[in-house]
């Protein structure tokens, strides 16, 4: 399978080809996810179903254990993922030990969470979002953590 030179951003998930609708959710796969430098690479529709599928066989590649069970057993569709799966996992593979890597942190927060963090960033505006929550955990891990060793 050829790289990818530019988004393929369709109507239809790029590996089973099933149209976008109520049953069957958009997801924009970076091509090299953005936790290994994929942020502003090229991108891939696929349906919820296929991106999960290809982070699961990419993860299997990395721990050395069999992926498949998350195989279509569609040669075409697996090619697909297999090779999207692949890009995932050599970029993984080439970053790992790179020291100027930052490690990227997606996790889901409370709407009001957001609310504060939008209120702070009025606060200090030359502040990224990024450093205002490691301003957060930095105060927190030294209330609990490094005051208790001068007791």
């Amino acid at each position: 399978m050829d790289a990818f030179t530019g988004h393929m951003l369709l109507d239809h998930c790029w590996v089973c080809k099933q149209k976008f609708g109520h049953s069957t959710k958009q997801q924009d796969h970076h091509i090299v996810p953005r936790a290994y430098g994929g942020t502003d690479g090229p991108q891939v529709s696929l349906c919820s179903a296929h991106h999960t599928a290809l982070h699961e066989i990419a993860l299997k590649l990395y721990t050395k254990k069999p992926y498949f069970d998350f195989l279509t057993r569609d040669p075409a569709q697996d090619q697909k993922l297999l090779w999207l799966a692949s890009v995932a996992y050599n970029a993984r593979l080439a970053t790992e030990n790179d020291p100027n890597k930052k490690p990227l942190l997606v996790e889901s927060v409370r709407k009001e969470t957001m609310l504060q963090l939008k209120q702070l960033k009025a606060v200090y505006p030359k502040t990224s979002r990024a450093k205002l929550l490691e301003a957060a955990v930095n105060a927190l891990y030294t209330r609990h953590f490094v005051n208790k060793t001068n007791q």
